[in-house]
């Protein structure tokens, strides 16, 4: 089995005396999925974001390695050159990330060249990442309130693939979306991972949604994680109660909820 792209042990998100994240084990292989799933302030965003070191003011506790690399969590200078080169975030709000003053092209030129790629590489590299997300070139000329939201999604994943990165860790990637959208940005992410053999970590609160893309779902309640499992036992055999609501809580055809 090819080594873990991602592995967290005994992490730990407190904010003061309150402790509101704590996942005790957390992996994530080249090619899988892996979904945190629960309702808002479970914790899942926070243990998320605390894995790449970007929840300012929290104490954060546990080991993160990544590609093998010891803890990273106390080399933030290690763990800083990791992202964007190796690691992806793609955001709940993509158009929120992006500066409203620069067109697309602008932008995306200026993140890869900040990875060391010549103007040329840059212009080269993210034109094939459009064509794979299905983006018409003209976006580059587009300013980020002249794209919709779905767009927008798909270009930050794009930059991603662009980049190279071997992981991308998704914080809620379709909430922003209708759903005919959600179930095409589905389908890319599940395509990238196939296509690309990237690990993939995503967080939501929509258990439906993950089940046809995650290998391995861990559920979290009150900043608890309390089951995981691989997607089927979880989805067919839930072992606690709260998965049981969470499953039961996704509409069926003819309006009958199981």
């Amino acid at each position: 089995m090819s080594a873990a792209l991602l592995t967290a042990h005994n992490l730990s998100v407190s904010y003061g005396e309150r402790r509101v994240s704590f996942v005790p084990d957390l992996s994530v292989g080249p090619g899988e999925c892996v979904a945190i799933v629960g309702e808002s302030g479970s914790g899942k965003t926070s243990a998320l974001l605390a894995l790449l070191g970007l929840q300012p003011g929290a104490r954060v506790t546990g080991t993160v390695s990544m590609f093998g690399s010891p803890d990273v969590l106390s080399d933030r200078s290690r763990l800083t050159s990791f992202l964007g080169s190796r690691v992806a975030l793609v955001s709940q709000s993509p158009i929120s990330a992006l500066n409203p003053t620069m067109r697309l092209g602008r932008f995306s030129e200026l993140v890869l060249r900040k990875h060391d790629r010549s103007k040329q590489q840059a212009r080269e590299q993210i034109a094939e990442a459009l064509s794979a997300v299905s983006l018409d070139q003209d976006i580059l000329r587009r300013y980020p309130h002249q794209v919709s939201g779905g767009q927008a999604q798909r270009f930050s994943i794009a930059i991603a693939l662009a980049l190279g990165v071997e992981l991308i860790v998704a914080d809620e990637p379709t909430s922003a979306l209708d759903v005919t959208v959600q179930a095409e940005i589905v389908e890319l992410l599940s395509a990238v991972r196939r296509d690309r053999g990237m690990g993939l970590l995503i967080v939501s609160h929509d258990i439906a949604l993950v089940s046809g893309l995650a290998d391995r779902i861990i559920v979290m309640k009150d900043g608890e994680v309390i089951e995981a499992g691989e997607t089927h036992q979880m989805i067919n055999n839930p072992a606690t109660d709260y998965a049981r609501e969470l499953i039961g809580a996704v509409p069926q055809l003819g309006g009958r909820t199981s």
